[in-house]
């Protein structure tokens, strides 16, 4: 247990070391890499203590936070936009849990969702869940089924709070194209 705090224990400094190499590569590349692209340019970026630490074989492909490879591989701007849709996320579930009327499923609903989508969140910090088919697509379900709460517990058009798991929302099926195409490009 005391190696997860231990900056120096071996596994944790391989992915400090490869966090600053993959920092180096976004000052290089300020408009990112491409998409799918970190596994070939991050080889002439890769620490030499960290290859040692890994092996003289190995090969990352991954840069073990999701946050950065975001910024590697999307620019800076790309991940600004993927912390937005966090922010916004948050920022309806939030509403529903603190407005919605307490005899309302939604609040529970949007409180469970908000915590699945916080511990993905976390773990993308020292992971790549986003990379892996079946997180990612529970990363955007949670996404998705908070957008369809806020949507179905607070109607802008009337400014009356209500929740309905029968009438979808009028923008229900754009948003999960959006978010379908986003999963797509995680994928890569």
């Amino acid at each position: 247990i005391t190696s997860i705090v231990n900056p120096s224990h071996g596994a944790n400094l391989g992915r400090i070391l490869m966090w600053g190499s993959t920092i180096k590569m976004i000052k290089d590349h300020p408009l990112g890499v491409g998409a799918a692209n970190f596994k070939f340019v991050y080889p002439l970026y890769r620490d030499q203590r960290e290859w040692e630490l890994s092996g003289r074989n190995s090969r990352l492909e991954r840069a073990h936070n999701d946050y950065l490879q975001i910024a590697a591989e999307l620019s800076l701007l790309g991940l600004f936009f993927f912390l937005w849709l966090i922010g916004r996320t948050y920022y309806q579930g939030l509403k529903v849990v603190i407005h919605a009327n307490s005899e309302e499923k939604s609040k529970g609903w949007a409180a469970a969702l908000l915590g699945g989508l916080t511990a993905t969140l976390g773990h993308a910090f020292f992971s790549f869940p986003l990379r892996n088919p079946a997180s990612s697509l529970t990363f955007f379900l949670l996404i998705s089924f908070i957008a369809v709460l806020d949507y179905q517990a607070f109607s802008a058009q009337t400014g009356v709070w209500r929740f309905s798991l029968v009438e979808p929302p009028k923008n229900y099926y754009y948003s999960m194209g959006i978010q379908a195409l986003i999963l797509l490009f995680l994928m890569i």
